[in-house]
């Protein structure tokens, strides 16, 4: 097909001048229901968002199971892919099976994942096709197994994720094969990688905390007094874990040593300093003033 010339040079300028605006704030229609979950892009370039209620959920598979939020709804409350330069809306990623519980994007490239409350883990390209589908039956008597958590491994084409049934699997992504599994105590609820793939951290519903050494292939548990785990984080040079959690008893942030699996300190906090802005804070500000980078 032949280009007429005119208008390529002035879509080459169109385009140029786009960029070349202050960015602006575009409200886009999202979910319906709103947004619960959300995960940025490895370079900054896309933000992956989650519907905020029980969504994309096929009703006839689960009719048998006794929650009412059990129904097909809309592809506006699957994964969302929104283009962070312009503002706009690039892809809907409708899940394939039982909702979405947790979100995660790779940190070396453009791949997406979701994963559902049946066990099952979808993983997205930027065009919104289904690279990688991984499914797991749960370890327990039930008919649900919700994906909590995953994360992407560094430069490696496997993915780490967490279960309501107690356990944490690493996936191979190009066998869609389990790898390794490894069983806890409680339903895992979060988990962390480090940069080198050579640990994970891990945070039970039971309030346990702990740390997988994959060169070992051992499970420390590091602190297992009950309370709800908020956050878990490594900090930027792998030397510590940052837990936030709350009991009855206090509040606190807790900052572990990683090599030596120790309790380097322990920060208690009032009522009034829980909303997570607040704990975000209080945790960078202590770390700055004892040295530490977060």
């Amino acid at each position: 097909m032949k280009i007429n010339k005119t208008s390529f040079l002035l879509f080459i300028f169109a385009c140029i001048s786009v960029f070349a605006q202050n960015p602006e704030l575009v409200v886009q229609n999202g979910h319906s229901s709103g947004a619960l979950l959300m995960d940025v892009s490895f370079d900054g370039r896309y933000l992956i968002t989650s519907g905020a209620d029980i969504n994309s959920l096929i009703g006839s598979e689960f009719s048998d199971l006794p929650y009412k939020y059990f129904e097909k709804t809309d592809e506006q409350n699957g994964l969302i892919i929104y283009d962070i330069y312009s503002g706009n809306i690039l892809r809907y990623c409708q899940n394939s099976k039982g909702g979405i519980n947790s979100i995660a994007a790779s940190n070396v490239d453009y791949k997406f994942a979701t994963g559902d409350y049946f066990g099952n883990i979808t993983i997205f390209d930027l065009s919104g096709n289904v690279i990688y589908s991984l499914s797991k039956k749960s370890d327990n008597a039930l008919p649900f197994c919700l994906v909590n958590d995953i994360k992407f491994f560094n430069g490696e084409n496997k993915i780490a994720a967490c279960y309501s049934d107690s356990s944490i699997v690493i996936w191979d992504l190009r066998g869609k094969e389990i790898k390794r599994k490894y069983k806890l105590p409680s339903a895992i609820k979060l988990i962390d990688l480090s940069s080198k793939n050579d640990f994970l951290i891990f945070a039970c519903e039971n309030g346990n905390t702990g740390m997988i050494d994959f060169d070992e292939n051992n499970i420390s548990i590091l602190d297992s007094t009950e309370g709800e785990i908020v956050s878990l984080n490594i900090s930027n040079d792998e030397k510590y874990l940052y837990v936030l959690k709350i009991n009855v008893f206090q509040n606190e942030v807790q900052i572990w040593n990683v090599s030596d699996l120790k309790l380097e300190k322990n920060l208690s906090l009032t009522l009034q300093f829980l909303q997570e802005e607040n704990l975000q804070i209080i945790v960078k500000n202590y770390l700055l003033l004892y040295g530490q980078v977060v």
